[in-house]
């Protein structure tokens, strides 16, 4: 005859592995997921060291097929060649002479939307503010995110030297060297 102590004790020791399994059926787990997306956007150097603008204006216009040189992009914007910094605007400016479309911010562009931009094929442009207070401009071409481990990497050029970067887009959007101020985006032909 089975004492009641007993039967409690086997009940329990079976319920306890059922209910653990129904946990795991009621619970929804997340799904992890790697998206990537690397555009052709060519690497061209700044050809006077004002031009970073020009540069990035080049490669961007490059990239949609157009014919584009530095000197045209700021004699069209700034009226003659002179070695001067741009804006946003002008980026803007130059691209709506090879009939580019594009907004501009004056902040930085969510992970999320860079990496929608960029697969559907749309570059940005990102001016940023070095730490001892110059301007830059940089082309951001690529991105890279890996949901399992919490990583997102912005891929993009430098045209003072026309090198291929990738950083974390945390330390893209502020660092010890630079911080990304505005932005050029929603780029499109």
């Amino acid at each position: 005859m089975y004492s009641v102590k007993k039967f409690v004790r086997k009940t329990s020791y079976l319920m306890f592995p059922a209910l653990l399994a129904s946990a795991f059926l009621f619970t929804q787990t997340a799904n992890a997921y790697v998206s990537y997306r690397s555009l052709s956007v060519p690497a061209i150097q700044q050809e006077k060291d004002l031009w970073c603008w020009a540069a990035a204006t080049q490669m961007v216009a490059t990239y949609f097929g157009a014919n584009a040189t530095q000197t045209d992009i700021v004699t069209y914007v700034k009226g003659s060649p002179i070695n001067t910094t741009g804006t946003v605007a002008d980026v803007q400016k130059g691209l709506s002479k090879y009939n580019i479309k594009s907004n501009y911010l004056t902040t930085t562009i969510p992970f999320q939307t860079v990496a929608n931009q960029l697969s559907n094929g749309q570059p940005e442009i990102a001016a940023i503010r070095w730490s001892w207070g110059d301007g830059h401009a940089l082309v951001i071409r690529g991105y890279y995110e890996d949901t399992s481990i919490s990583k997102q990497d912005i891929y993009y050029i430098d045209p003072s030297n026309a090198s291929f970067n990738i950083m974390t887009y945390s330390n893209f959007v502020s660092n010890s060297s630079f911080t990304w101020t505005n932005s050029v985006y929603a780029i499109y032909v």
